[in-house]
């Protein structure tokens, strides 16, 4: 066999094998994904939402990898859902007051003890979606960059 064909077969070789990684892990970040949004909603069923942060605390605030971050998004998705709309949302700064929401989400991130990213992340999700339940509409892409441009600022 020439040196031009055992370089082509291990270029084949070695695409076909992070090909089959790169499913694989993709299949596994979909299926946490999937897996936290079923067991929000399961959680929220017989709760008011207020209660989803309770639940997203004890059960994913010590994540330490994609999946279960991906998990926990997809359970505060779930649980906002399923839940019992309370007063939570019309409490809650909505996501264009730029300042009220960050100073919720860096004070209740404070108030469990947790100034770490991923906190401020998760309760981030919960603005996004009570200003999506008390508006009525989906922020743009460009209104999310905008405000995290702000933030950032």
């Amino acid at each position: 066999m020439s040196k031009k064909w055992i370089v082509v077969l291990s270029i084949f070789s070695l695409v076909a094998i992070v090909g089959y990684f790169a499913k694989t892990k993709y299949d596994d970040l979909h299926s946490a994904t999937t897996q936290g949004l079923v067991f929000g909603k399961a959680f929220g069923e017989s709760l008011n939402q207020s209660q989803c942060t309770t639940g997203l605390r004890f059960r994913y605030m010590g994540c330490n990898d994609l999946e279960c971050e991906l998990s926990a998004t997809g359970f505060i998705n779930g649980c906002m859902l399923a839940a019992n709309k309370d007063d939570f949302c019309t409490r809650l700064p909505k996501l264009d007051d730029v300042k009220a929401s960050l100073d919720w989400v860096n004070d209740t991130c404070s108030g469990i003890g947790l100034h770490n990213t991923k906190c401020k992340n998760y309760l981030h999700t919960f603005v996004k979606l009570c200003t999506e339940q008390t508006t009525g509409r989906r922020p743009s892409k460009a209104e999310l960059f905008q405000n995290g441009f702000e933030r950032a600022q």
